[in-house]
C-alpha cells in the first residue's frame, strides 16, 4: 500500500513508512527465495516461500500458481 505525506501528515506517514520497513524485514527474515519453472521451461525469479511451505510443496508435489491459471513447479 502507498500513501502520500500530504494525506497523512508527517508523523503518521513516518510511522507507516517505518512499520512498513518492519513487516518486509520479517516476510524476508522467515522466507526463502526460490526459483519456479513453468511447463514450457521458463524460470522465474524474485519470489519467497517459507521453509514448512516449501517442504510441504515438495513433498506433497504441489503445482503453484502466479497471477493466473498458468501451473508452475518449484525448481529445487
Amino acid at each position: 500500500m502507498r500513501w502520500f505525506e500530504p494525506e497523512v501528515g508527517p508523523e503518521t506517514h513516518q510511522t507507516l513508512t517505518e512499520q512498513t520497513r518492519l513487516i518486509w524485514a520479517a516476510l524476508r527474515a522467515v522466507t526463502r527465495p526460490v526459483v519456479i519453472e513453468a511447463s514450457d521451461g521458463r524460470r522465474t525469479w524474485g519470489l519467497r516461500i517459507g521453509p514448512a511451505a516449501r517442504d510441504e510443496v515438495i513433498r506433497r508435489q504441489v503445482p503453484l500458481v502466479r497471477l493466473g491459471v498458468q501451473r508452475f513447479r518449484l525448481v529445487t
